[in-house]
């Protein structure tokens, strides 16, 4: 499937989800239907599927639109990293890693809505939260 890279200037890339290969390409030939992104090492896909809005980090996949999926973000300020968790009743993952501003020299973080313009994860929490943007991709990227 066809999906864009937010964090490396939308670069276009294909997604195979069975087997986690990433190809960059020049242009797409058929619709996007989501994003992807890196986080320690972890291939993380936000993608419309069957009218759905699926979170898939290597080879676990989650419905982010089902009531029974628990996603969550904290920043440890004085560590600088950042934790994300996403669970349900089949499948956890969890995966701490550097805040977004842990190299700015005495950068102190108090705009929380910056997270999910500077952080992949972030950004997923923000559209879990928020059914009309959800609806929205869903639309967008069907």
């Amino acid at each position: 499937m066809n999906l864009t890279m937010p964090e490396q200037r939308g670069v276009l890339v294909e997604f195979d989800e069975r087997n986690l290969s990433v190809k960059r390409m020049a242009r797409f030939r058929s619709p996007k239907k989501g994003v992807l992104s890196f986080i320690q090492g972890h291939t993380v896909a936000l993608y419309e599927k069957s009218g759905g809005l699926v979170l898939q980090i290597d080879h676990q996949v989650w419905d982010l639109l089902s009531d029974r999926v628990a996603l969550s973000y904290h920043h440890d300020f004085k560590s600088r990293t950042t934790l994300f968790k996403v669970s349900d009743d089949l499948a956890e993952f969890s995966v701490d890693y550097p805040a977004w501003w842990s190299s700015i020299p005495n950068f102190q973080p108090v705009e929380p809505e910056m997270d999910a313009e500077e952080d992949f994860m972030a950004y997923v929490i923000e559209v879990s939260k928020d059914p009309g943007l959800c609806k929205s991709l869903v639309s967008f990227w069907s």
